[in-house]
């Protein structure tokens, strides 16, 4: 509806629609469909600030609103993500002492199973003595050695034999065999263990020598078979010899025969029965 009579606007605040959803209803009630009265100026710009006062509040309100619901959502997501977190966490402190306990556990289980599967006294001396035998005989040395004396270059090296060496008595114990032999010099003792891997191992002490000796033997895994000794001397003057050997299987025909273990292990008062049982003499 027009605003002026002459259908011409004294001014751009001079149209208003009549049906206009605004502040300008509650001045366009006054007039009827059949009159046409001119609005001032101000009174339609006071209603039309009115108005547009009422849409920036509702704008701002609308604008106010968003933001909380927005700063609300990613204030929930941030809050759930720390939860998750938080919760994961727990759980892996959770899980941490148990899986701790379960390795623990399954460490003293293979120990257990390993003590528990360790042989009884009675069954290692009884391994020990199925092999005892093996251990009297004679046996040959072939060795290099060399020496050195406090202040002076080491020496050449030198080769050195026994034709014949004796294991005159052997006894099976829970922890090895212990046995007693000698050479035409001095007599000596030997303690020979295996290992959980099958292999042989012998410790060699003289007795009475002179200068005294300690040998290692290895033999492998044959009871008394060939092996090599490695050990070393030390004089009263200071004079330190260091000596390896290839020996012989321990047994009957080796060297002069295991019937010259009767002089070697006699000469030195020791009983040389056992190789008379193993070898026949």
């Amino acid at each position: 509806r027009r605003l002026t009579n002459d259908g011409a606007p004294r001014s751009a605040c001079s149209l208003v629609p009549h049906s206009s959803p605004t502040r300008l209803a509650a001045l366009m009630d006054r007039y009827t469909v059949e009159q046409e009265k001119e609005l001032t100026c101000k009174e339609a710009d006071d209603a039309m600030k009115a108005d547009f006062d009422f849409d920036v509040l509702v704008d701002g309100i609308f604008a106010a609103t968003k933001a909380t619901l927005v700063a609300a959502f990613l204030c929930f997501a941030e809050a759930t993500k720390a939860t998750l977190v938080a919760g994961a966490c727990v759980v892996c402190l959770l899980a941490a002492p148990t899986h701790a306990f379960a390795t623990v556990q399954a460490r003293t289980s293979a120990a257990d199973a390993t003590v528990q599967a360790r042989p009884s006294a009675a069954d290692r001396t009884a391994a020990y003595a199925r092999s005892v035998d093996l251990w009297v005989g004679g046996y040959t040395v072939e060795g290099t050695k060399l020496s050195i004396s406090p202040g002076k270059a080491p020496g050449a090296t030198e080769s050195f034999s026994v034709p014949q060496e004796c294991i005159c008595s052997a006894k099976a114990t829970e922890n090895g065999i212990f046995a007693s032999g000698a050479n035409p010099g001095n007599p000596f003792l030997l303690v020979a263990t295996q290992n959980d891997a099958g292999e042989w191992t012998a410790e060699q002490t003289s007795v009475g020598a002179t200068p005294p000796y300690k040998a290692t033997m290895r033999f492998g895994a044959t009871a008394g078979g060939v092996h090599t000794a490695v050990g070393s001397t030390l004089n009263s003057r200071g004079v330190s010899t260091a000596f390896s050997a290839e020996q012989s299987v321990i047994g009957c025909a080796e060297g002069e025969g295991a019937s010259a273990c009767e002089a070697v292990c006699g000469k030195h008062a020791l009983p040389w029965d056992m190789i008379r049982r193993r070898c026949g003499l």
